[in-house]
C-alpha cells in the first residue's frame, strides 16, 4: 500500500485502528483531493471522535469516504478538541501528540501518512477547517503524495 515503506504502513494501520470503535458525534461534511500515484476527489460525511482507546489522548476528525468504510478515510489527530488557529501536522502517533499539534493519515487513493502540513481551524463550533499535507519520503524531491480539503463538523 505504501511502495515498501514498512514503517509508514504501520503507523497508517495503527492511526486507522485506533478510530476504528471510536464514540461517533454528529456528522458534518468534508470535500478533499488526493494528488499522487492514484488521484481524486472525495466528499462525503465527516465527524468528530474519540480515538479508540486513546480517550485520555484526544480526538479525531473522520472524514468517511464515499463508499462508507467506517474503517477507512481521511483521519486527522489532535490531542484536544481543536480552537481556531493552525495546527502543524508533525509525523506522530495520536497518542505521542502535544497540544497544538496534529497527525494526519489517509487509506484513500495510495494512502499515505503525513509528514508535513496544516490545519487551518477557522471556528471551534461548529468546528470548520482547512487542511493539506503531504507525504514526503527521505531523499525524495517532491511529496509522495499531497491531500488538501476542507471540514464542516456541527
Amino acid at each position: 500500500m505504501l511502495n515498501g515503506s514498512y514503517l509508514g504502513a504501520a503507523c497508517l494501520l495503527a492511526l486507522l485502528a485506533a478510530c476504528k470503535s471510536g464514540s461517533a458525534a454528529e456528522a458534518g461534511t468534508y470535500t478533499a483531493t488526493i494528488s499522487g500515484p492514484v488521484e481524486q476527489t472525495v466528499s462525503g460525511r465527516a465527524r468528530l471522535q474519540r480515538a479508540a482507546g486513546l480517550d485520555e489522548f484526544g480526538v479525531a476528525v473522520h472524514m468517511i469516504p464515499p463508499s462508507g468504510d467506517a474503517d477507512g478515510g481521511i483521519f486527522l489527530f489532535f490531542r484536544d478538541r481543536p480552537r481556531a488557529g493552525t495546527y502543524p501536522i508533525v509525523p506522530k502517533g495520536a497518542y505521542a501528540l502535544g497540544p497544538g499539534e496534529a497527525s494526519a493519515v489517509t487509506s484513500l487513493g495510495d494512502g499515505a501518512v503525513g509528514t508535513s502540513g496544516q490545519v487551518d481551524v477557522t471556528s471551534s463550533r461548529p468546528l470548520q477547517a482547512t487542511f493539506t499535507f503531504q507525504e514526503q519520503r527521505p531523499g525524495e524531491a517532491e511529496p509522495r503524495v499531497r491531500v488538501t480539503g476542507e471540514f464542516t463538523i456541527p
